[in-house]
């Protein structure tokens, strides 16, 4: 997938970036609330052998550290692509940035957007492929 894709690909998905951030964060506030403690031995009848070598003991602490680290590392990888998005917007002038939101994020056409800023829908074609052009190589240098 060349540049221009990826980027564009980043820019549709924004929104939803930002939303897996805030969800993973509930998720952390979940997991710290969360205790099961210890529970009762049991003892079962096996009718086959296992080969299960761990405890409800060592399963709630597995997920106690390992998950929370594999949400602030998918967290940390969220968030770095949202700051180079928003490093990269800004840079550009104010027209290109309406374009940008317009287009991405509020999900207009080419249709409504040459009425909103007052030019023609080829011209928009071309300013938003300049703009995604040079914001893909601040994205992905």
């Amino acid at each position: 997938m060349n540049l221009y894709k990826k980027t564009e690909t980043l820019l549709y998905n924004y929104k939803m970036i930002k939303a897996e951030i805030k969800n993973i964060d509930l998720e952390l506030i979940e997991l710290q609330n969360e205790y099961n403690g210890c529970g009762a031995m049991t003892f079962e009848e096996k009718a086959a052998p296992t080969n299960k070598f761990n405890s409800s003991v060592e399963n709630e602490m597995i997920v106690r550290i390992y998950t929370p680290e594999m949400l602030d590392n998918k967290k940390h990888k969220l968030e770095v692509k949202i700051q180079k998005i928003d490093n990269a917007l800004e840079v550009l002038d104010p027209r290109s940035y309406s374009i940008v939101t317009m287009t991405y994020f509020d999900n207009l056409n080419y249709r409504d957007i040459s009425i909103k800023l007052d030019l023609t829908e080829d011209y928009i074609g071309d300013l938003k492929r300049e703009i995604i052009g040079k914001i893909s190589g601040l994205i992905y240098f």
